[in-house]
């Protein structure tokens, strides 16, 4: 049984891309989000409504009553509720899709306080997912064990963009309009962009914060709203650099969607992404966007930056998926057999 409280964006693309690469089992799914579920993935969808506090009794209560043999539970809301009241009859996989204390502008009594109870939490947890290396190394630290590492996957279908003729003069940013996801950083990033080159256009798909959706848009930036598969996979082949400018991450899907589409990438470097693309990182939007101008001004530069690139997605093949999902839920079926 899959429990989240944040079905949308990329943790619901992360949710569907897991259960479709994991056939071998039955996957009822208890979600409250934004998204709608694609026909015929699941067993079984409760969507969950109404506060936080009586969607939280809902989830604990569908979980109680359930036949489930494991239950996966994502993201740190539904995660820090479920492991509070744990059923000690089932397996608890608790999966952060990104840890929020290590968000850096967090206040540090605040960041130790969100650490602790993540350590409280782990006595109710029989195994944690992590997307990288740093969300590993974050998750050890708190003494989460055992730990299994499961890759994310692009969303979207393999594509190009035309890399023989001059790249499109966009810059692109995939996710929530959040603090999270930074947009006053990129739009430092549009703004230096367009102190060198007069036509460059700026895009951000996704939703969120009205008043930071409204700071882009006075800014100059396109925000489309979410957007479904095919709609995102039409925009990236399309061209363009896309940009990353999260302060803090697990594995965003957007930087594999964008590569899997055939855009070069720009990474706002940050701790949440070390040992991923590190050669595409950079340390400020200055930077970022002298990367993007140099690219969007040079084919060939474009072009090599794609296929350098393109090695990475092959760590985050539907195979690999397959086989450490395989791994992760058969422990536990071994484990309640004996």
């Amino acid at each position: 049984m899959h429990i989240t409280d944040c079905y949308h964006g990329g943790v619901g693309r992360a949710i569907n891309d897991m259960v479709a690469n994991a056939p071998h089992l039955n996957h009822v799914f208890a979600f409250h989000g934004d998204d709608t579920p694609p026909s015929g993935l699941f067993s079984r969808e409760i969507k969950v409504t109404g506060n936080v506090l009586s969607r939280m009794r809902r989830f604990s209560r569908l979980l109680r009553d359930s036949d489930a043999s494991i239950a996966h539970v994502h993201s740190s809301w539904a995660g820090g509720f479920i492991r509070a009241g744990r059923n000690p009859r089932l397996p608890l996989i608790y999966q952060p899709h990104c840890y929020k204390f290590v968000d850096p502008a967090l206040p540090r009594a605040q960041a130790v306080a969100i650490r602790l109870i993540e350590r409280l939490l782990l006595s109710n947890t029989s195994a944690t997912v992590v997307l990288s290396p740093a969300e590993r190394m974050a998750a050890e630290e708190i003494g989460a064990k055992p730990t299994f590492y499961v890759p994310n996957v692009p969303s979207v279908p393999r594509g190009t963009v035309d890399a023989e003729a001059a790249p499109r003069r966009r810059v692109i940013m995939v996710g929530r309009v959040s603090h999270q996801k930074d947009p006053e950083f990129f739009e430092q990033v549009v703004r230096q962009c367009e102190s060198e080159i007069n036509d460059v256009e700026a895009v951000w798909v996704g939703d969120g914060d009205p008043e930071m959706v409204s700071f882009l848009r006075h800014a100059g930036v396109r925000v489309t709203g979410w957007m479904g598969t095919t709609e995102l996979a039409d925009l990236l082949s399309e061209g363009g650099v896309y940009i990353h400018s999260a302060r803090y991450e697990g594995l965003p899907l957007s930087v594999l969607d964008a590569v899997q589409r055939g855009l070069p990438v720009a990474l706002r470097r940050i701790p949440s992404l070390r040992g991923v693309l590190e050669e595409r990182q950079f340390d400020t939007p200055k930077q970022l966007a002298a990367e993007a101008v140099r690219l969007l001004n040079d084919v060939s530069a474009y072009r090599l930056s794609i296929q350098r690139t393109l090695p990475w997605l092959e760590e985050h093949s539907n195979a690999q998926q397959q086989q450490s999902l395989r791994r992760l839920y058969d422990s536990f079926a071994a484990f309640q057999e004996d």
